[in-house]
């Protein structure tokens, strides 16, 4: 049996640590991709807004109105899912009625946007 060298001991640290680094990262990036690919329904954001409030989610819907600005491609626009339906605030051009959109924003309460009301919403990130 060979003996160890001070190099080959290093070597042995360093590849166990590795592994359970690359493991960790391995598993962080797949928390991400299951994270950007599951959609909240709408109807548990709505019925959950303490937990969700001011937190990051994704949704996914159909565009069912919208309200603009004449001249001004921003605005808002309500989504619906098999759910419920919520409105959007998007400082992006906003999509057209009857297109399926998935929105990834910040839970929001009271917003006044246009001289309307609207009670929970999503901040659309891009």
């Amino acid at each position: 049996m060979k003996a160890k060298t001070r190099f080959s001991l290093c070597l042995e640290e360093w590849s166990k640590g590795t592994g359970s680094a690359i493991a960790a990262l391995l598993l962080l990036a797949l928390g991400f991709l299951i994270q950007g690919c599951v959609s909240t329904k709408i109807a548990t954001i709505q019925q959950n807004i303490d937990l969700y409030k001011d937190q990051q989610i994704s949704i996914r819907g159909t565009v069912t109105e919208t309200l603009t600005v004449p001249g001004i491609k921003t605005g808002v626009y309500q989504i619906k899912d098999s759910s419920g339906q919520i409105w959007v605030i998007s400082s992006e051009q906003i999509p057209k009625r009857g297109e399926t959109v998935q929105v990834k924003g910040t839970v929001s309460t009271g917003i006044e946007v246009l001289g309307k009301k609207f009670g929970t919403v999503i901040k659309q990130q891009l």
